[in-house]
C-alpha cells in the first residue's frame, strides 16, 4: 500500500482515480470555485432544487448529456438550506451509474454540510425510480446519519424535464 505524504499525493497517479484521491479533488474544487454560495437562495423547496441542479448542470456543461448517460451528484447544504457544494462527479452508462458513498459522506463532512440532497439523471426519460435508486438512498442516507448529517431528498432528472422526487423531508 502506498503512504500518502500529503493531500497533494492523492491527486498523484495511481491515487488520482482512488476514493481518496476523488474526495480531495472535490473539496479541492470547492475551495478554487468561484461561486458564491453565501448569497445563494434558500433550498426549501423541490422546485428550487430542480432550479437549481439544472442551473449547475448547465454552467458545468453537462445537461446535454442527460439525455445520452446517466449523471449523478449531490449538493450539500448547511443549516440554512442555502448550497454550500455542488458536485456531479459519477456518471455512467445508458442505464445505470454507481454513487459512491464514501466520496458524498467524506465531501459532507469536509464541507461541514448539515444536509445533502442526492441527484442523478434518467436519460430513458421515465422519471420512475428504480428498486437500486431505492437501495442506493437508503444506504447514502444510514451512513449521513452517522454524522447527524440529514439526506432530505433524491432527485431524477429527464431530458424531457419530467421530474420525480422521492425520500423527500422537504415540501
Amino acid at each position: 500500500m502506498q503512504k500518502v505524504k500529503s493531500l497533494e499525493d492523492l491527486v498523484k497517479k495511481p491515487l488520482a482515480n482512488s476514493r481518496r484521491g476523488v474526495c480531495y479533488r472535490i473539496v479541492q474544487d470547492k475551495i478554487l470555485s468561484d461561486y458564491d454560495y453565501y448569497h445563494a437562495e434558500t433550498l426549501d423547496s423541490v422546485t428550487k432544487l430542480y432550479l437549481f441542479v439544472n442551473e449547475q448542470l448547465e454552467e458545468l456543461n453537462l445537461i446535454d448529456k442527460v439525455s445520452v448517460q446517466e449523471i449523478a451528484g449531490f449538493i450539500l447544504l448547511n443549516a440554512s438550506l442555502k448550497p454550500i457544494g455542488f458536485f456531479a462527479p459519477f456518471s455512467g452508462g445508458i442505464a445505470e451509474t454507481i454513487m459512491e458513498i464514501e466520496v458524498v459522506v467524506f465531501s459532507a463532512i469536509s464541507m461541514l454540510a448539515t444536509s445533502v440532497v442526492l441527484f442523478h439523471s434518467h436519460p430513458s426519460g421515465s422519471p420512475k425510480p428504480s428498486e437500486a435508486d431505492f437501495k442506493t438512498t437508503e444506504k447514502i442516507k444510514t451512513a449521513l446519519s452517522y454524522f447527524n448529517i440529514q439526506l432530505i431528498e433524491h432527485l431524477i432528472i429527464t431530458p424531457n424535464n419530467s421530474q420525480q422526487s422521492f425520500s423527500s423531508v422537504i415540501n
